[in-house]
């Protein structure tokens, strides 16, 4: 698929390989992560752009192509690419924001009522095409940097990865006083020290733990 053009989204780095992370899930099906990642470095991940009969097309023939003659938008598309054993879910031109939900949640009856409720809130849907909480997706996500981060924080993986760093006070080798070490907040493991860089050196998430 390379219908794409040079355009960037202006939060790329959410998208853009950063020591692994881009391994991470964003939604419940890793091609609609794919076509997801694909629109963004497009610019294309953006309701006036939905229709686009060229690369709706393209996108459809993703998946099963079994109906991609007759999609016109890039949300059609997105959601007959990814839902293959129930294509009457997808029929219709459908705006981006209730394809990618459509996409993500077809096989969850109760996200699929709220697919239709979201308006063009692409961030919303992308937050509903995965394992987060639905009423916490409506409420607190309004951009797609929203709901891209939040998709991400509900995967199971999440935890494996660190996303954030914080400065821990240790004993040092051989009763030589204290340090400090610099500590991923979401698996505890020790890290480079300029991933602390410019942050306070105060000792309050492992507080009492020795090293």
């Amino acid at each position: 698929m390379r219908f794409l053009t040079a355009v960037a989204l202006a939060s790329v780095m959410l998208w853009v390989p950063v020591d692994g992370v881009s391994a991470q899930p964003i939604t419940n099906s890793r091609l609609l992560d794919n076509i997801l990642v694909e629109l963004a470095e497009a610019g294309l991940l953006d309701q006036r752009q939905n229709y686009n009969p060229s690369a709706a097309r393209i996108i459809c023939n993703m998946g099963s192509g079994s109906v991609c003659y007759s999609v016109n938008t890039i949300g059609q598309a997105i959601c007959s690419a990814v839902v293959t054993r129930n294509p009457l879910l997808c029929y219709g031109d459908k705006n981006m924001a209730e394809g990618i939900c459509l996409a993500g949640s077809h096989n969850v009856p109760t996200r699929l009522l709220m697919c239709g409720t979201i308006g063009y809130n692409i961030g919303q849907a992308i937050c509903l095409a995965s394992p987060h909480e639905a009423y916490g997706c409506t409420l607190y996500v309004n951009t797609i940097d929203q709901g891209v981060a939040a998709a991400r924080r509900s995967h199971p993986q999440a935890a494996n990865v660190d996303r954030e760093w914080a400065w821990d006070e240790i004993n040092a080798p051989y009763g030589r006083g204290r340090m400090w070490r610099c500590r991923g907040i979401q698996t505890g493991r020790f890290a480079e020290d300029y991933r602390c860089a410019g942050l306070p050196r105060i000792d309050y998430r492992w507080p009492g733990e020795d090293r």
